[in-house]
């Protein structure tokens, strides 16, 4: 079956994919392809995105959640009450910060609404890009 997402693990040289019709989320050698681990219980994933050392996050019930492939146990670092519509989900390698992509289109009957976040590394907010209605019509 094909991953929603993938992720690179550049540290341990693995990829990271993303099985939401499993609820689970697969690791596999870059070079050839060999699974490297699984871990499951990951409702309503979404994105997915690997940190600094190995470290992964997932979008999981609407939260943002840490685990490695060593203890896949999620942590949630972001809470889903802070978030709206997320799916998609990136890791700043300079700053550890995490990006994550609110887009309602990608849900039925949601309110409109198209933000990126910026939290640290422990969850706070930093910023928040777009406007949460998304762009209107007209020139840029």
């Amino acid at each position: 079956e094909c991953p929603a997402d993938l992720a690179a693990d550049a540290a341990n040289d693995l990829i990271l994919a993303a099985y939401p019709q499993h609820d689970a989320v697969g690791w596999f050698a870059a070079k050839d392809g060999k699974p490297a681990g699984t871990a499951t219980g990951f409702a309503q994933l979404a994105g997915v995105a690997v940190g600094k050392g190995g470290a992964a996050f997932a979008i999981s019930g609407g939260a943002v959640v840490r685990f490695t492939r060593a203890n896949p146990e999620p942590t949630v670092v972001v809470p889903a009450d802070r978030l709206r519509n997320p799916w998609r989900l990136a890791v700043d390698a300079a700053s550890g910060d995490l990006l994550v992509a609110e887009n309602s289109l990608q849900f039925k009957h949601a309110d409109p609404h198209h933000q990126v976040k910026r939290f640290d590394a422990a969850g706070k907010l930093l910023n928040a890009y777009g406007k949460p209605e998304g762009r209107t019509d007209g020139v840029y």
